[in-house]
């Protein structure tokens, strides 16, 4: 994984490189670095500042190809395992909440997040090339706070 500064027109180095990470994907909220690497699942960094990245925790996602962090979870498409939910609540201890199965997803896009029954709970269309756009809601959690989330 390697980041590039794009502010100066077109970089021929990276101000930064994390060696044996195979990303397919990648997404910043905060300080923190959400990760996608091929054959292991999701890792998490906390670069506050280039070059300062720092390995905090991962969590096994087979097929991870896309990982959207919401609120204190991430909705990782997992091709054909399917969507997995990841709370991400506690930096230090992810873990996979819920699994829907049954769908090869190819890609996940949250669109509504609300409380139902003092519950988390998330819609998110989901690509599946087999059936199109397919759209999922899933209660996962109590709580709806988040050290990494801009959203609380």
């Amino acid at each position: 994984l390697s980041m590039f500064d794009l502010r100066t027109g077109l970089p021929t180095e990276p101000e930064w490189v994390i060696e044996d990470v195979h990303a397919v994907d990648v997404d910043r909220v905060g300080e923190y670095l959400f990760v996608v690497d091929k054959g292991v699942g999701i890792r998490v960094y906390h670069a506050p500042q280039a070059p300062a990245v720092e390995f905090i925790a991962e969590v096994q996602v087979p097929g991870a190809l896309r990982a959207v962090p919401w609120g204190i979870h991430l909705l990782v498409a997992a091709g054909e395992q399917g969507l997995s939910i990841v709370d991400i609540s506690m930096e230090n201890a992810l873990r996979v909440v819920a699994t829907i199965d049954g769908m090869n997803a190819v890609d996940v896009q949250p669109y509504a997040h609300f409380r139902d029954d003092n519950r988390f709970a998330a819609r998110a269309y989901v690509a599946d090339p087999d059936y199109g756009i397919r759209s999922e809601e899933r209660r996962v959690g109590k709580e709806c706070r988040s050290r990494w989330s801009p959203y609380h």
